[in-house]
């Protein structure tokens, strides 16, 4: 039967997987959320298309480098679709690529919240454990 000093060492590495696992759990989330609120600038872009279309825009063509161009008639966009692949989408099919992602993005953050949930009460059964232990000593 294990000491409650090996006892200790176990939880206590236990609990720091846990927590390491919390934080990814956390910055996945982040991400996510920043990730959802680049496809609404997206969104609100694309919305404005009519207003672009026929003038003059600044064009960005690398890192704070622009240069002005004359959009003609805007029908459609490239959008990036995943893994490096683009597909010409017209306004419409875009806005909706954009709303199915928004989508996608959220229920995986929900996904993430309950796992989060999840270490959460792992991580207090594990305090609560140690705490038990700890008393005993």
């Amino acid at each position: 039967m294990p000491n409650n000093e090996e006892n200790i060492s176990t939880l206590q590495y236990m609990q720091r997987y846990y927590q390491n696992q919390y934080l990814t759990l956390e910055r996945n989330i982040e991400e996510s959320y920043s990730y959802i609120n680049e496809m609404k600038e997206t969104q609100v872009s694309l919305k404005n298309m009519d207003k672009v279309s026929s003038k003059e825009i600044l064009n960005p063509i690398g890192t704070n480098a622009y240069i002005t161009a004359k959009t003609g008639k805007i029908e459609s966009v490239l959008m990036g679709v995943g893994a490096g692949f683009y597909a010409e989408k017209s306004i419409k099919e875009a806005n909706e690529f954009v709303e199915s992602v928004i989508d996608r993005q959220n229920k995986f953050i929900q996904k993430l919240t309950e796992d989060k949930e999840g270490l959460e009460h792992t991580l207090l059964k594990i305090a609560n454990n140690l705490d038990k232990i700890s008393d005993k000593t």
